[in-house]
């Protein structure tokens, strides 16, 4: 096998053509491997209905990580299969793999938390607004209330949600969010994936290679053609349907019992994001000067305006679930604006606030959903 040189600081044309070379023949073992890089980007993202979705937590399981005391978790039915794996390979196997991630298949990496990336994200897209936008022609000034703090948030993600979403449906299926945060993924060493050369000469020219792609076959996992040293769990595979019929699952279930769509959930992240960030923008300033000219003099009288102060309780009361529907339908709108022009935004607002009031919420959400998502 030869080595290949591929990697992200090369010139645009060499590495096209570097990564192109490891694309066609890269990976030449007999067992297919999965790419997540081309073919199967959103694997682990998204339900085979195309909803953006994120683990559930709590059917998290631990596994033998490298890192003696370390926490790495996948989902329950993922490592059982991975435990047993790593017992058949190192009874079968009789290969030296002394020195090598191939020793002991020791997890280095596990679930990687989707909600904390986001809620890091989000302070982030927050802080821009309040000390870059707030702060361009005082536009602080007019910030008096709640009402007036969201009404200036959704001009400012007007301007930027296009080039970073805050809604957590669509940031999830940015490159900045693993494919670890899935839950059904390990990863056995912390290799640089973009480095194609440690790729071939590390990884897939050790002579417990193919040993390494057997077993994991024979568990259900496929080995991920871009970083080897990666077991993704194939959740159509024959071998992995006992695995997950232990905890009363199939390829179907899971999705529904392992995972939250996150259209059902992120209406409520947003009224909490909004909430505390106004209530810290109102702690670090809580007043506003005012000027008033009166007289003929022109006289100038200063006055000191206090922000208003809101509960949760309030913003529930002043600004119902409806208010929320569409305000989250303007977000989306602002994050993808050429999916539906604004006729459709005004009915699919009214359709799906109409919903919220009859306490239909769930089907106000799917409709959203469906409607950017498949707008003919």
């Amino acid at each position: 096998m030869p080595t290949y040189n591929g990697k992200n600081s090369l010139r645009a044309k060499n590495m096209f053509n570097q990564r192109a070379l490891y694309q066609s023949n890269g990976y030449t073992f007999e067992i297919d491997p999965i790419d997540l890089w081309n073919e199967k980007k959103l694997y682990g993202k998204i339900a085979p209905d195309g909803s953006t979705i994120y683990p559930i937590a709590s059917v998290m399981k631990r596994i033998e990580a490298s890192e003696e005391g370390e926490n790495l978790f996948v989902f329950d039915f993922v490592a059982d299969a991975f435990e047993d794996m790593r017992q058949d390979y190192i009874l079968t196997q009789k290969l030296n793999p002394e020195g090598s991630i191939f020793e002991e298949l020791l997890a280095k990496k596990g679930y990687d938390n989707p909600l904390l990336k986001w809620e890091s994200y989000s302070a982030k897209i927050i802080n821009a607004f309040t000390e870059e936008w707030l702060s361009f022609e005082k536009r602080d000034e007019k910030i008096v209330t709640f009402k007036d703090y969201i009404m200036e948030f959704e001009m400012f993600m007007r301007n930027f949600a296009h080039k970073m979403p805050l809604t957590l449906t669509n940031y999830l299926l940015t490159s900045e969010i693993s494919p670890l945060s899935s839950g059904i993924m390990i990863e056995l060493a912390n290799a640089d994936h973009g480095n194609d050369t440690v790729k071939s000469l590390f990884y897939m020219k050790n002579e417990c290679f193919t040993c390494y792609t057997e077993a994991a076959q024979k568990y259900g996992f496929k080995i991920d053609k871009n970083a080897p040293w990666r077991l993704v769990a194939d959740l159509k595979s024959p071998f992995m349907k006992p695995y997950l019929q232990k905890y009363s699952q199939s390829f179907e279930s899971v999705f529904q019992n392992y995972y939250i769509k996150t259209y059902t959930a992120e209406i409520q992240l947003i009224k909490d994001l909004l909430l505390s960030s106004y209530l810290n923008f109102i702690t670090d300033s809580p007043y506003i000067q005012m000027y008033q000219y009166y007289g003929k003099c022109k006289k100038t009288l200063r006055k000191m305006i206090e922000r208003e102060l809101i509960t949760e309780a309030q913003m529930n009361e002043q600004f119902p679930d409806p208010f929320w529907v569409g305000y989250y339908i303007q977000l989306l709108h602002n994050e993808s604006p050429n999916i539906l022009n604004n006729s459709d935004i005004l009915n699919l607002t009214s359709t799906a606030q109409t919903l919220v009031r009859k306490n239909e919420s769930e089907t106000a959400y799917k409709i959203i959903f469906e409607k950017f998502n498949n707008p003919g």
